[in-house]
Parts: structure tokens; sequence; C-alpha cells
């Protein structure tokens, strides 16, 4: 898709996921790239106080890694570019084997603290050897029968883009409108500068005749 011409501004995958969930579905099934991982491997956010481990180290990136923190367990269809993904999964992992009461909650007894931990680790571990050699890792929380629409969404991204069926990755979807939201809001304030200020006319006649993007 050309960027300058994003749309339609919602992405049409044309994939039958679910999106309606009863109370007796969770936690939601967790697909990623095409392998049922375990029942609580999407739980990271469940990890309470993971960003009070120190990450001095990890320079500006932890704002960066919250983009998958924050996706991990959501239904329907999400991606990522693979190394960013890993770097948000092995953090993760790192944060874990760094504190041993990473699991510890007064609401759970010892056996599911014991089973939380072990499912988020193994999990982990599993989406980092999947992710391993891969541009892009899609994943899907939902039912059983949302595996199908997963593995489709994978297929399809694997045509490339030159291809009528390509499937954009959600990610690089957002992203992309979000920055040309940006652009949009850019041009509108340079707009307001060259109504109320000085302006020689050449510029202004530039400004006056930028096009929107995300309309």
């Amino acid at each position: 898709m050309d960027w300058k011409n994003p749309k339609p501004l919602t992405p049409d995958w044309g994939l039958p996921f679910t999106w309606e969930f009863k109370d007796e579905d969770y936690p939601l099934v967790l697909f990623f790239q095409g392998v049922q991982m375990p029942k609580w491997a999407g739980y990271w956010p469940g990890i309470p106080d993971y960003k009070k481990v120190d990450i001095t180290h990890y320079y500006d990136i932890d704002s960066y890694l919250d983009h998958v923190y924050g996706r991990i367990d959501h239904d329907n269809l999400e991606s990522e570019e693979a190394p960013s993904f890993i770097l948000a999964a092995q953090r993760t992992l790192e944060s874990i084997l760094e504190r041993p009461d990473a699991f510890e909650r007064k609401d759970w007894s010892r056996e599911q603290q014991a089973e939380i931990r072990t499912d988020v680790v193994e999990g982990l571990c599993q989406m980092i050897q999947l992710a391993e050699g891969e541009e892009v890792v899609f994943w899907t929380n939902g039912l059983t029968k949302d595996l199908e629409p997963h593995l489709e969404a994978i297929r399809r991204f694997r045509l490339g883009p030159g291809h009528p069926e390509y499937l954009e990755p959600p990610h690089r979807f957002w992203r992309r409108l979000a920055v040309l939201r940006q652009l949009d809001m850019q041009r509108d304030r340079l707009r307001d500068l060259v109504n109320t200020l000085p302006v020689d006319k050449n510029t202004q006649v530039f400004v006056q005749g930028l096009n929107r993007f995300a309309e």
C-alpha cells in the first residue's frame, strides 16, 4: 500500500476471528505463529510490578517494549517485528528469573502461582524460539476455532506485498496511520501559521497546497 494513500483507515483482513467472548472462555487460547501456547502464557500484564525491576541498562527502550507488553493478551490478530518481540519476551523472561516472587499474589494459591509461572516461562521460551529467523510474528488470543484465521493471516503475509491477497501486519498499519495523523496535525499547524503570521507568498501557497493524509 502506498504510504501516501492509506485508505481504508481500518485494515480489512476479511478473516472470521471471534469478536465476543463469554466469561467461561477465559483465559483465551493464545496462538503464536500457528502454535498453541500454554494456558497462562499470555499473562505478562499480570506480573505484579514488572516495571520496578532495574532496566537502566536498557537505555530508552522501556516505553518501546510497552508496545508488546500492552498487546500480548489482546484478542483478534496482533503482530510485531520479530526482533522487537524477542526483545520484549527476553526482557519479560529476565524479569521473572530475577524475581522469584514475580507471581506472588494474595488471591492466588501456591499451586496457582506455580502453574502460572511455569506456563508463562514455557510460553516465553517457545515464542522466542518460534520468532527466531522470522521477519514478523503474529499472535491471536481467542477460541480454538480462531487458529484457522490466525494461520490464514500468516499465509497471506508471506505472499508478499505485491500479491493481491497480501495481508499487511496490523502493527505496521496502525503505526503508519499514527504517523500520518501526526503529519496532518503538523500541516494544520503550518496552515494556521501562514494564515496568522507575515509569510512570503511562495511559502503560503506551498503550505496551503499540502494535502491531508489520513482522511
